[in-house]
């Protein structure tokens, strides 16, 4: 018996982008449309909503694509800036910070209200999506040398960078190992091309029209930094 992410991963391979981008994306969209309608009155994920002061920048603004969730978003950010509001006044009859050189004799080298006004955990969503990531693929790793799999693998326009890396990690079966490399080389080996043929077509001197090429300069920097939304969310906590 395969598991699901088997299944997600070969339905997934036949459109464009890296399949697992795309999968994680998806989750994305259900999850935060489930946050909202759902469960935004539900008290642990409330709890831990606020304790992440809500969600990272990039899934933050995921969120307000949701336009008629507006009443939810506003309850759930309602009890975060009640919370920042009560840290701020419970804070007032503290003494004002000393100056740096003096901090650091006592070995204080923080602002404990900068600190407390801060995340006490990470991104809900992040969360997900690092689950998420981590059993697409294992899974992948685990079953590249399924013929069926492997063939929609070689047919796509492969993983990104950091996916490709992640699966290469999780790979111990050797086969497998120099599969995946074969594959994802022979993938970015025609994107190459594709890239020489569309810098050559820019040449002023060159008529011929524009064919698969067109869009290979997008295609190459989504490839190597992964599709929108789901790198580099959640850099609140510094």
């Amino acid at each position: 018996m395969k598991p699901l992410a088997y299944h997600e991963l070969g339905d997934m391979f036949v459109e464009p982008g890296c399949a697992v981008c795309n999968l994680l994306r998806r989750d994305v969209r259900h999850y935060i449309s489930t946050l909202l309608y759902e469960f935004t009155l539900d008290l642990d994920v409330n709890k831990a909503f606020r304790a992440g002061r809500g969600l990272c920048n990039e899934h933050g603004n995921q969120l307000l694509e949701h336009k008629g969730s507006s009443l939810s978003i506003a309850i759930l950010y309602k009890f975060i800036v009640k919370d920042l509001l009560q840290i701020i006044e419970q804070s007032s009859e503290e003494p004002k910070p000393q100056p740096i050189f003096a901090r650091l004799r006592k070995g204080d080298t923080g602002n404990s209200l900068a600190a407390r006004l801060g995340p006490s955990r990470s991104c809900l969503v992040c969360d997900m999506v690092a689950e998420a990531e981590g059993r697409y693929t294992q899974a992948l790793s685990e079953h590249i040398g399924d013929e069926t799999l492997r063939g929609k693998y070689e047919r796509s326009e492969g993983l990104c960078l950091s996916h490709f890396r992640q699966v290469l990690s999780r790979t111990r079966d050797p086969a497998g190992y120099q599969s995946l490399i074969s594959i994802q080389q022979a993938i970015w080996v025609r994107l190459e091309a594709e890239l020489d043929e569309f810098i050559a077509k820019n040449d002023y001197q060159r008529t011929d029209p524009m064919g698969i090429e067109g869009d290979s300069w997008s295609r190459a920097a989504r490839r190597i930094a992964g599709e929108k939304g789901i790198f580099g969310l959640d850099r609140r906590g510094g």
